[in-house]
């Protein structure tokens, strides 16, 4: 059982309230979800108490976009989260022109059979 309670964030990344008033809470497998999408959102050095952790998108938005590295970065940020088994699948879509990319994250839960999806905006 997946037992990660963190704070729920809405389309901007601000956590909000429940109807009660209290912070809203998520858990299970959406809390992991969360989690994934917040990982790939970090950029290298972002963080100013851990300063190693995170994707270095100002090389990778910078330059050729290069599958191959991107994917090796997106694994590893992903599969160093708890709860995450495996990842089934990562498809990119690109944008030279604004350099930007979408990440369309396909992974596997530790404690589940289902396959969980996440799409971020970098």
């Amino acid at each position: 059982m997946i037992s990660q309670p963190t704070f729920a964030l809405d389309a901007t990344g601000d956590s909000y309230l429940d109807s009660s008033g209290n912070i809203t809470i998520i858990t299970g497998v959406e809390s992991v979800s969360q989690t994934v999408s917040n990982a790939l959102q970090l950029w290298l050095g972002e963080y100013q108490f851990n300063t190693t952790t995170g994707v270095p998108w100002y090389n990778i938005l910078g330059e050729r976009f290069n599958r191959l590295l991107v994917n090796t970065y997106v694994e590893q940020e992903v599969l160093a989260l708890p709860y995450v088994a495996s990842i089934v699948s990562i498809d990119y879509i690109f944008n030279d022109k604004e350099r930007s990319v979408i990440i369309n994250l396909v992974f596997l839960t530790t404690d589940s059979k289902n396959s969980q999806e996440v799409k971020v905006v970098i």
